[in-house]
């Protein structure tokens, strides 16, 4: 048990009524917190309230307090469950446990030889001693807090320590936090990353508390490098894996299927099955990408931070097994020029002749210090909205310091950087998300770099709201909640024995079809992996295919509307999880969902494509190879990157390089997809 936090100056749940002018903290081990279902007598922080006044927002929307301290304390990130529980992820470690290496610069030679978090901490010996070390080092503990509103006035009473005693003396911050839920009566599991470990928390009987903590892979964070480089941003991807976000301090971390990833200097994405099974390193060369986010069309990006040295910030579109150019050690390079290539070479620039064809540049360089950010699910704002990302910009300051939206457009295989405009200003946020009631939240860390004990979390609502929206927010909710007694709608974690929550959710499998055309792209997501959980549960083999039946007529069903087209791309990711999940349930879907290589809209054949390479599915004779000369460069790019998963042949080899040289010199994307697939051919030959 950790000890309690030198930042308390009472203990939790002693102080009635928050002073503005005597601050207070929660302690470190929590142990002061009242647990279970009895509310904390805790006011809110009177100054929390006033600083609503100093926020910017656009017209039409205004801003709410949700929490304050003492209910929690440094938030580096949050999530919502579908009951409307926040998850706090709060820091106690920072620079008391994590340090940053520009504050030791004589052990530089030393990080830069690690290659263990073992060595790291030999390192820590090497250089603080024993008694320093278990004092400076194995003391705070990061913590996840759960923090509600019970009494439903919108504002939140109630904070339970979900999760605690991380004192590991190569614990670093905890950055990232994602919940599903177990059942539908609050059953919670929670992947919460603190290098050098992912954890799967659970919580099976909704105390507030997880009794169950599983180490999912360790081994993330090798060097010290600089401070808040973590592991980060969680999130259930349109595959039905798990993507999360390493820094470049590096990761040696081996899967529980015995395969070794390994990079000893540079920020990367990983996924994972949602059991955790089949750990995979999707892409690398990145700095700091704090949050990674999906959009409806399955792509991936991230807003890569700067190096503090003339360069930019960067929105970038990841790819699979793209290399983003960066290097921890050009962060010490200052001959011939500082930060090395990176800078002579204007790599993190957007694309241009002069970068080195390696690396896949971004879109657009964007703000000063990206954190955390998400993507409008459908509704709360109005569809106006729809497409619009929010990032939040924190640097260190609130009075330059907020949360930006902004969209973006096709452009050839990749994409354009659209219209941005500051959506909250004079606030330091770290995180932000959508809640159930259609509101968007962030955390705020009040002011400065360091540790203060104040930490808030604040919505902004739209000031008026048709009856449209306030009933397409309420029926989103009923959705999310019925969907969790699927059993976290395809968690995968025990499929053969959820057969007898089939239905659970009281959604016949027809009704879950129809929720994939949803106006909310989480209650789409949670129907799409609820209907593979199905197939996947159904003891026999037959029973699986026929409930897929409506899901794969959904995906060959021709469609000019927009939601249309939304649905019968979740219905081709449903289809292509449950025969990633069952290989004898993909063999009766390959030809059905080869069919779809003629289809009239381009995007549904540039996914049947990506689907097949992820499976390693050989498509029908003569469909894909085609594919390469289309006119679309999207589905040249999924294309391109299907063949790599496929066995090597010449005439492979032959339409990628002559893809190469139609298009290499010009659309960075797809130079990769080409260079990327040829790389895999050769490896299996």
């Amino acid at each position: 048990m950790a000890t309690t936090t030198g930042l308390a100056t009472l203990l939790f749940g002693l102080l009635p009524v928050f002073q503005a002018d005597a601050p207070t903290t929660v302690p470190a081990n929590g142990e002061a917190q009242q647990h279970g279902d009895e509310a904390l007598p805790v006011a809110l922080a009177e100054e929390a309230t006033q600083a609503i006044a100093r926020f910017v927002v656009p017209d039409g929307f205004r801003v709410e307090l949700f929490a304050a301290e003492p209910l929690m304390a440094h938030p580096v990130a949050f999530t919502f469950d579908v009951f409307g529980r926040a998850y706090v992820a709060e820091t106690f470690r920072h620079h008391k446990g994590v340090t940053d290496m520009r504050e030791h610069m004589g052990w530089l030679e030393d990080d830069i030889a690690i290659k263990t978090v073992e060595q790291r901490v030999a390192m820590f010996r090497k250089h603080e001693g024993d008694k320093k070390l278990a004092e400076g080092y194995g003391v705070e503990t990061e913590r996840v807090t759960r923090v509600e509103d019970r009494d439903g006035d919108g504002v939140a009473e109630t904070a339970t320590p979900f999760a605690e005693g991380f004192t590991d003396l190569a614990a670093g911050i905890g950055a990232g936090i994602l919940t599903r839920p177990l059942d539908g009566d609050g059953a919670t599991e929670a992947w919460y990353t603190c290098i050098p470990d992912v954890w799967r928390l659970t919580d099976g009987d909704n105390d507030g508390l997880a009794e169950g903590r599983d180490r999912h892979t360790t081994g993330y964070g090798l060097r010290v490098a600089l401070l808040g480089h973590d592991l980060h941003g969680p999130i259930v991807g349109p595959d039905g894996r798990i993507y999360f976000s390493c820094g470049d301090r590096g990761f040696n971390v081996t899967s529980a299927e015995g395969q070794r990833l390994v990079r000893y200097g540079t920020g990367a994405v990983f996924s994972c099955e949602l059991d955790g099974s089949d750990l995979q390193l999707y892409c690398d060369g990145l700095r700091n990408p704090q949050e990674i986010v999906f959009d409806d069309h399955g792509n991936l990006f991230t807003l890569d931070n700067n190096s503090d040295s003339g360069d930019k910030a960067r929105w970038t579109y990841l790819l699979r097994g793209s290399d983003s150019g960066w290097r921890q050690a050009y962060q010490w390079a200052n001959e011939p020029t500082p930060r090395g290539p990176w800078n002579s070479e204007g790599m993190w620039k957007p694309f241009h002749e002069a970068q080195p064809a390696f690396i896949v540049p971004p879109i657009a360089n964007f703000t000063s210090g990206p954190s955390g950010m998400t993507l409008y699910p459908g509704t709360g704002f109005g569809e106006e909205w729809r497409g619009k990302f929010f990032v939040c910009d924190f640097r260190g300051n609130p009075g330059y310091s907020g949360i930006y939206a902004f969209d973006q457009t096709a452009d050839g295989a990749g994409f354009a950087f659209g219209e941005s405009e500051r959506f909250v200003w004079d606030a330091l946020p770290t995180d932000v998300e959508f809640g159930i009631d259609g509101n968007l939240y962030w955390s705020d860390w009040v002011t400065g770099w360091n540790q203060t004990g104040k930490g808030r979390l604040y919505r902004a609502v739209p000031e008026e709201r048709d009856e449209a929206e306030l009933a397409a927010i309420e029926e989103t909710r009923s959705a999310l909640l019925a969907l969790a007694h699927e059993g976290g709608g395809g968690n995968g974690t025990a499929a053969g024995s959820s057969a007898s929550r089939a239905a659970a959710s009281g959604y016949s499998d027809a009704e879950l079809v129809e929720l994939l055309s949803h106006r909310d792209r989480r209650v789409r997501q949670e129907a799409q992996l609820a209907v593979s959980h199905r197939a996947l549960a159904a003891l026999d083999l037959d029973k699986g295919e026929t409930r897929l039946a409506g899901v794969l007529l959904r995906a060959k069903t021709p469609s000019a509307d927009a939601r249309e087209r939304t649905a019968r791309l979740h219905a081709i990711w449903a289809l292509g999880h449950a025969a990633r999940r069952s290989p004898k349930l993909g063999e009766r879907l390959i030809a059905p969902l080869g069919e779809l290589f003629g289809d009239a809209d381009p995007e549904i054949v540039a996914q049947v494509a990506r689907l097949f390479g992820d499976l390693r599915w050989g498509p029908p004779e003569g469909v894909l190879l085609p594919l390469l000369s289309r006119s679309e460069p999207r589905v040249q790019l999924l294309a391109a990157e299907a063949m790599g998963g496929l066995a090597p042949a010449p005439e492979s080899t032959a339409a990628l390089v002559q893809l190469l040289e139609r298009t290499g010199h010009e659309d960075p994307w797809l130079r990769h997809a080409a260079i990327h697939s040829l790389e895999r051919l050769g490896d299996k030959g």
